[in-house]
């Protein structure tokens, strides 16, 4: 009962005890191990009686179904007055919840649920905004990345349990689940190479593997929709670890390796710090010039430079 560490719910301050959770994809019986159960990120979870929901079905610290707070009609704000008093309210997430178990193969009959009452969770996400916390302090939109309410046992709960805490966790971490989408969304970077569209003698394996990745994000970004901002990012000949290893190669293993040299003694190899610039550079471009392309260091810096000397002309 020492520390200042504050849980909104919770009695008293404490010291925090911080946790990792390696693998946290449920082992328990009937969760099979798989972290999504339905091997969808988003389902349609159809509860008759009530309605057809976007849902997040995860396994992860414990099962939890997650849905969009607008869709059952909160705002993700609510503290336990506004729905524990309300029977019809937890009749609806008891019908969700039991029609959510039998959706990821944790029951094998809608009337087993009443028997499971401890998982799957319900909890219902909602991008941040302003609200008062159970303590009475105000909370401002700024302060947290998304607002999450979570029931247990059938009752929203005071504060945020433990192992939902995980499950919130792992799914706001993965682009294009409800909870990811509710705390912003996100971008996947793949790091290509020049080799993808060129070819360098000796270097098949490597540039098949980058080409093959360029694909991969041609694909991801038709299918992710606006779940999520992917691209190829192209370094360009950067002054790494792995170009140092290179150049101490022979002609035999690598036959590029006197031109490799050559760039590295003309200052052509850029700094690993001039590409991160170039990486936020591109981060910067509106997401229908960068959604599915391959973009090259080379030419955004190129561009900055030009454009820098239009701007001292």
């Amino acid at each position: 009962e020492t520390g200042d560490f504050e849980l909104d719910g919770v009695t008293f301050p404490a010291a925090e005890v911080q946790l990792e959770f390696m693998d946290p994809a449920a082992e328990e019986e009937g969760g099979g191990g798989s972290m999504f159960p339905t091997g969808n990120l988003v389902d349609d979870l159809e509860v008759p009686g009530v309605g057809t929901f976007k849902a997040t079905l995860i396994n992860a610290g414990i099962p939890t179904i997650f849905i969009n707070a607008e869709d059952l009609g909160y705002t993700g704000t609510e503290l336990q007055g506004a729905i524990n008093s309300d029977p019809k309210a937890l009749a609806m997430f008891e019908q969700v919840r039991a029609y959510g178990a039998l959706r990821m193969g944790l029951i094998k009959h809608l009337d087993e649920a009443a028997q499971r009452q401890h998982t799957p969770k319900v909890a219902f996400v909602a991008k941040p905004a302003d609200y008062l916390a159970s303590s009475g302090k105000a909370i401002k939109a700024g302060d947290v990345d998304l607002l999450v309410r979570a029931l247990s046992m059938g009752k929203l709960h005071h504060a945020m349990m433990g192992t939902a805490a995980v499950a919130i966790g792992t799914a706001a971490a993965i682009p294009g689940t409800l909870v990811n989408l509710a705390a912003g969304g996100g971008t996947f970077v793949a790091v290509s190479a020049s080799s993808a569209a060129r070819v360098f003698p000796g270097w098949a394996a490597y540039g098949a593997a980058k080409a093959g990745l360029d694909a991969y994000i041609r694909y991801l970004a038709e299918e992710a929709g606006d779940a999520l901002t992917t691209f190829s990012f192209v370094p360009g000949l950067t002054d790494t670890a792995m170009q140092a290893g290179l150049r101490e190669l022979d002609a035999e293993r690598f036959p590029q390796v006197e031109q490799f040299r050559r760039w590295h003694e003309r200052g052509i190899s850029k700094q690993p710090a001039v590409v991160a610039e170039a990486l936020e550079l591109a981060l910067a471009l509106p997401r229908e010039e960068l959604h599915g392309t391959v973009v090259e260091a080379d030419a955004l810096l190129k561009a900055q430079a030009q454009a820098a000397r239009r701007g001292e002309a």
